[in-house]
């Protein structure tokens, strides 16, 4: 068993040290074997990071005295960690394809819907007016930034590119908003039914969630 000792600091107002970091795990009660099991920890704090990993102790913790419960080890807390980290990563390789299906089935809809109007995502007639003023800022950057709608804009004379452009470059959740503010329920409905969905509102519920 190794104890260590070191000068107590107040840790929550200042950066502190990886060893004044292992010292608040050892006061909280955190029993390390030997100078091995030390090594790994300042490994894994230099590598995760001791902010990141505090959202994982106190599982494992009296939630009154902070201190750890008997027997608690690091490679508890690790396992916990990597289980989590697998998790997300497991999820977001769905939620990425539920994320692409959407964009798709949203745009190829509305885009022959409103066939007239490839910007049809800024057009009043279809859109709740009060989407563009956060909008116009978002475009803006496309728009200098961006070198396919850079691109776009060398070769038409135009204010926004067209929608299956556009929607590529935006997050699920700008995308998301764009659906919200549909004026035409119909279309709404149409896209909801590709999921199983008869009322907007589930479909919207579930890509909230």
């Amino acid at each position: 068993m190794v104890i260590l000792v070191v000068k107590s600091t107040k840790m929550d107002t200042r950066a502190t040290t990886i060893e004044e970091q292992i010292q608040k795990l050892n006061t909280y009660g955190m029993i390390f074997d030997n100078e091995s099991e030390i090594a790994k920890l300042k490994e894994i704090l230099l590598d995760i990071g001791f902010y990141r990993l505090s959202f994982y102790l106190h599982f494992f913790q009296d939630p009154h005295t902070r201190m750890f419960f008997s027997g608690v080890k690091l490679r508890h807390i690790l396992q916990l960690y990597y289980f989590d980290f697998d998790l997300k990563i497991l999820l977001l390789r769905y939620i990425y394809r539920i994320e692409v299906h959407f964009r798709t089935q949203f745009i190829h809809l509305a885009s022959n819907k409103f066939a007239e109007n490839n910007a049809w995502y800024m057009d009043a007639k279809n859109m709740d007016s009060h989407i563009f003023k956060d909008f116009n800022g978002i475009y803006f950057n496309l728009k200098t930034k961006n070198k396919i709608i850079i691109e776009h804009h060398k070769k038409h004379t135009c204010d926004f590119a067209p929608a299956w452009k556009v929607f590529e470059f935006l997050t699920f959740g700008q995308t998301f908003k764009f659906f919200s503010n549909l004026k035409n329920e119909n279309l709404k409905k149409e896209v909801s039914g590709i999921y199983g969905f008869r009322e907007v509102n589930l479909l919207n519920n579930y890509l909230i969630a």
